[in-house]
């Protein structure tokens, strides 16, 4: 339902949109009130529309705030630090959404998209594992959506009986999963990468990228050897597609455009790569539009604006107060405690990376939202230096921990949806299903960031 409100509203982040660059890029401190007062503008408005679980997160933002008012002795610069990474986070996720709107009626996309989706069982696995990575940089969540669709066509377009019709299903469904959750290892343009390599300092981006993707690869490799025995067992009719590079070569071209441009907007302004990406993804994902549909575009923008960004109020809130709790709660953990836990008499340096990656896949297993744990050992990890450890390891732990709690925790949005659509729960399509290969990735990852640790402080 849209409120009378609710273009407004969607107006209001276009003005956080504004004064975030303002303030990043143009080092004009003096416009994040106005930011501030937008998203609240919009949150505000969207409250009495909100789901159950968001007020939930809004209850417990409130009693982190109320902690924060009651404990620290200066609380009103550690609340606004907090907000204002709220503004970052709902103006990066709003203006991602501009690609999405874009990419998701573009017949290039839906049918490379197809292409991936109906490839051999041979190699099947691995063309949605890796075509799912490339589009979760482009589509986000938007991915899990196209794609569950589109294996679901192709499991009834190709019947083989029902355990051979589940077998291809779950293996598909994993795959498309665990790609989008190997995104986070190596994509700079997710909100995990905007989280660890913004506050972590001296994260060196592209350092966090190769070793994020050398990894991706190895952890996607060992997901095809543990489910290889049960599809061979159930394969199912071949497919007949033929596999295409260059069908992915716009995808590739446009990410290592946005990539290469961010680059220079970190360069030559007094932003990150990642506001480099707030400024120019909106821009592309215009021209994208008006390329495709002409001066309809316009309508389309508009309406994205208007009433999509209303609607995703929810998850808005969500990512707003994840991000404003987990600032606060890192501040609130005393210094004494973090020494205790990885100071010089406790953990080894090498050790931290590998710690960090493991707390945020439990606490995923747990329940907790993988934005709250990274915000939170972000924060009190800020200066890894201190500690004897390397940022970039610190800040390509929490995303790569951030991803496998994407594909093993039970209370992710890609495992739930998925959970939805087979018709099995996101307890079985997380812990259960995924299990092995979660326990796989955790046992390499830690013994690469404890080795890469080992070496870098050596």
């Amino acid at each position: 339902m849209i409120g009378p409100l609710s273009p407004a509203s969607g107006i209001a982040l276009v003005i956080a949109w504004c004064a975030l660059m303002l303030a990043a890029i143009g080092g004009v401190e003096a416009v994040k009130p106005i930011g501030m007062l937008a998203v609240t503008f919009y949150l505000i408005v969207q409250a009495p529309q909100l789901m159950r679980f968001a007020w939930g997160h809004l209850t417990f933002g409130a009693l982190v705030t109320l902690t924060a008012l009651l404990v620290l002795d200066q609380p009103g610069q550690v609340l606004a630090d907090g907000f204002w990474r709220s503004v970052f986070i709902v103006v990066l996720f709003a203006s991602l959404g501009t690609l999405r709107v874009a990419a998701q009626t573009s017949a290039m996309v839906l049918e490379t998209g197809a292409m991936l989706v109906r490839q051999p069982p041979g190699r099947r696995y691995f063309a949605i594992v890796g075509g799912s990575t490339l589009f979760g940089a482009i589509l986000n969540f938007g991915t899990i959506a196209l794609f569950g669709g589109m294996i679901r066509d192709a499991v009834s377009d190709k019947p083989g009986g029902v355990v051979v019709d589940q077998a291809r299903e779950r293996r598909m469904m994993l795959a498309l999963l665990r790609g989008f959750a190997l995104t986070m290892f190596w994509c700079p343009l997710t909100v995990a990468f905007a989280i660890a390599s913004t506050t972590i300092a001296g994260a060196q981006w592209p350092l966090m990228v190769l070793f994020g993707a050398t990894l991706a690869v190895i952890v996607a490799t060992g997901g095809w050897l543990i489910d290889s025995p049960a599809s061979r067992r159930a394969s199912g009719p071949q497919e007949t597609t033929p596999f295409s590079w260059k069908a992915l070569t716009p995808l590739i071209g446009l990410l290592i455009f946005l990539s290469t441009a961010a680059a220079l907007v970190e360069r030559f302004t007094f932003g990150q790569l990642i506001h480099g990406v707030i400024l120019l993804v909106p821009i592309i994902g215009i021209v994208w539009i008006l390329r495709d549909v002409g001066q309809t575009g316009l309508s389309r923008i508009g309406q994205y604006v208007s009433e999509q960004v209303p609607q995703q109020r929810n998850e808005l809130t969500v990512l707003a107060n994840a991000a404003y709790a987990g600032t606060l709660i890192g501040a609130l953990l005393p210094q004494v405690f973090i020494d205790a836990v990885i100071g010089p008499q406790a953990l080894p340096a090498v050790f931290v990376p590998a710690l960090f990656m493991l707390l945020v896949v439990v606490f995923g297993l747990l329940g907790a939202n993988p934005l709250i744990t990274v915000a939170v050992l972000a924060t009190v990890m800020v200066d890894p230096g201190r500690y004897g450890v390397s940022p970039t390891l610190v800040a390509s732990a929490l995303t790569i921990g951030w991803g496998l709690a994407i594909a093993s925790s039970p209370a992710t949005a890609a495992t739930m949806y998925i959970g939805r659509l087979t018709g099995y729960g996101s307890l079985t399509v997380g812990p259960r299903w995924n299990g092995a290969y979660t326990a796989f990735a955790v046992v390499v990852i830690a013994a690469a960031l404890t080795a890469m640790a080992a070496i870098v402080g050596s």
